[in-house]
């Protein structure tokens, strides 16, 4: 007699070696078992890290705002925004920023995150655009116990164009590397998934002056990306069991983005803005459907300070508030600050509640 996977006394049987395979065979459900969590409907973690990935944002005051389709410069979610505005003081030429974002959860991992943008202005010919995100996890060690790993690198070109004063239109592609690590327990057994993923992003989007005061925007665009998956499984070892067991998989994951907004800028020193989201995402271990509605207002406190806030609230009832400023007392480097209160809340269940920092400087010339 010899103790078993939960502790109890079982018979000592070495069965055949085709009832092994089919152990193995059960274990290739990994893929789902070691995603599955309570929130979300017990939708895939990676899906759900998917989700929270969206809420990234390579500009700080997006982050303080929230709410950013019908806002009329670059930092707005809609590629159409970089031409809208071409008249003093937004004649630059060339326009860039250097953005950091700390991000602390409840169980004490962390997430940094390092972004970069550049726009440059065409005569006459629209306005071309890049921004690169770097996204890496720490100590992520999640409330089950589970060990977390997440690197993700995003590189964005994009076009936008003003047909005519007051109307825009743009476009935009999102390609994506990114690695996901899992080390947790399958069936009482040791397991690692690695996760290696590629993938491209389409957006096309158009802003519009409605009239004096008020501003449409609506972007829409689809996605794509394969992943390789591998789990190492940690068997008994011979002649008990066929010891660490590989499992190779792939699939694709396919995403869908739609999200429309109207901007209320009765002056040149306040804006209103909201947002509403449909965001879908899915592949052959499940799908995730999340409707996200986003609220946000910058004003001007004097000549030199601009201050946001702002919040969301989506169908899974989870709430986000942010906050921020900017600061223009330094000629041609204005220095942008935001703080978020619960950014992911996607991913409680392993991380608890979390807390989002940002800092931007910008260099238009």
């Amino acid at each position: 007699m010899s103790p078993g996977l939960n502790g109890a006394l079982l018979p000592q049987v070495r069965l055949p070696r085709r009832a092994w395979f089919l152990a193995v065979g059960v274990a290739c459900v990994w893929l789902s078992s070691a995603a599955l969590c309570d929130d979300l409907d017990e939708k895939p973690v990676g899906l759900r890290i998917g989700l929270a990935l969206d809420r990234v944002s390579a500009f700080s005051d997006t982050l303080g705002r929230s709410a950013s389709v019908a806002y009329p410069l670059g930092s707005s979610v809609n590629p159409a925004a970089y031409d809208f505005l071409r008249e003093p003081p937004f004649d630059f030429v060339n326009v860039g920023t250097l953005t950091t974002n700390f991000v602390t959860f409840e169980t004490g991992a962390s997430v940094t995150g390092l972004s970069t943008s550049y726009a440059r202005r065409l005569p006459g010919a629209g306005t071309l655009f890049g921004t690169y995100i770097r996204t890496d996890s720490h100590d992520a060690v999640s409330r089950q116990g589970d060990e977390f790993a997440l690197r993700s690198n995003e590189v964005t070109f994009g076009y936008s164009r003003r047909l005519q004063q007051g109307l825009a239109v743009g476009g935009a592609v999102k390609l994506t590397d990114s690695f996901l690590g899992i080390q947790d327990k399958f069936m009482g057994l040791e397991r690692q998934t690695d996760s290696d993923s590629v993938g491209a992003d389409f957006k096309l989007g158009i802003l519009a002056a409605l009239s004096e005061h008020w501003l449409a925007g609506f972007c829409g665009g689809a996605g794509w990306s394969d992943s390789d998956a591998a789990a190492t499984v940690a068997f008994p070892p011979p002649p008990i069991g066929p010891g660490r067991v590989r499992i190779n998989d792939q699939f694709a994951t396919t995403s869908v983005n739609l999200r429309g907004g109207v901007g209320w800028r009765p002056s040149d020193q306040f804006g209103l803005y909201s947002d509403l989201q449909y965001l879908h995402l899915g592949n052959k271990l499940g799908s995730v459907d999340v409707g996200r509605v986003f609220v946000g207002a910058e004003a001007f406190a004097s000549p030199t300070v601009a201050l946001r806030v702002g919040g969301s609230y989506d169908t899974e009832r989870e709430a986000t508030f942010s906050a921020g400023l900017s600061y223009f007392g330094i000629k041609g480097v204005p220095i942008v600050a935001a703080y978020s209160y619960n950014p992911f809340p996607e991913v409680h269940h392993e991380f608890g509640l979390s807390h989002l920092v940002s800092l931007s400087v910008v260099f238009p010339f």
